[in-house]
């Protein structure tokens, strides 16, 4: 048993030194996933449990996003070290929030960009960013609301108005995902906006941009322009464009 241990720490070592010269992105998912799971499992060898979640969720990201409950069904896997892992990309998602606490200014909106791009893009449910910015233009917080479905998120008037008051902003940028989804607004997006609209100007605060990001990328409700595409080429991105602007007409003439 002993002598199975010192096998297993070495391939450890090595792995963790392997990581610590060259990063992650020459290794293999299986090997990646491997080093995952030695922050979950001090000991022992997990080359076998990483193999068996590989095969369940077919993707790195498929295992970090399952929930705790179906982890749980993977031989190895107890309620513990489901919990530890689900956590990862929680773990993430606040290295994105704190690494994104830099100034910012309004006028730099591809930072803005950047940090709702990070943030939302590969999101698997909906949810809802808010950026508060004083007067001239700077960051001073944020926060993800996550309080939807797969598809629906839902937000009180007293959550943004705790938000603004905890920050004394003066402009707020607003952002949401559409997992798995277009860019293109919905009539519940539309009509949204423009109660967001009345509601910030009646308490003093600016809205200073309204987002949708997507598989497709980044428009503005308030600019009813695609701000940042993901798109291949051009043709592809007018022809979103059209269908954007055509749907917003019928939308709000129904």
């Amino acid at each position: 048993m002993k002598v199975i241990d010192n096998i297993h720490s070495g391939h450890r070592v090595r792995l963790i030194n392997t990581v610590d010269k060259c990063g992650l992105d020459g290794l293999s998912d299986i090997q990646v996933l491997e080093f995952f799971l030695f922050f979950v499992f001090p000991r022992g060898d997990v080359n076998p449990l990483a193999h068996r979640l590989l095969d369940k969720y077919k993707s790195i990201s498929g295992v970090l996003e399952a929930s705790v409950d179906d982890l749980k069904t993977v031989k190895g896997m107890g309620d513990v070290s489901a919990k530890k892992l689900h956590s990862f990309p929680r773990m993430f998602d606040m290295y994105m929030l704190d690494k994104s606490t830099r100034p910012l200014k309004k006028s730099s909106k591809s930072d803005i960009f950047d940090t709702i791009e990070g943030i939302l893009r590969f999101k698997n449910t909906e949810n809802l960013l808010l950026i508060a910015m004083n007067q001239r233009g700077e960051y001073l917080g944020e926060r993800i609301f996550q309080k939807g479905s797969y598809d629906c998120i839902v937000i009180e008037q007293k959550d943004i108005a705790l938000f603004v008051m905890n920050y004394h902003a003066s402009g707020v940028v607003i952002a949401h995902n559409h997992p798995n989804g277009s860019i293109m607004p919905s009539r519940n997006d539309l009509i949204s906006h423009e109660e967001l609209m009345r509601r910030f100007e009646f308490g003093g605060v600016e809205l200073i941009d309204n987002l949708i990001v997507g598989y497709d990328g980044i428009y503005s409700l308030k600019d009813k322009e695609v701000k940042r595409s993901f798109f291949h080429d051009k043709k592809e991105y007018d022809d979103a464009l059209k269908q954007i602007q055509s749907q917003n007409i019928e939308i709000l003439q129904s």
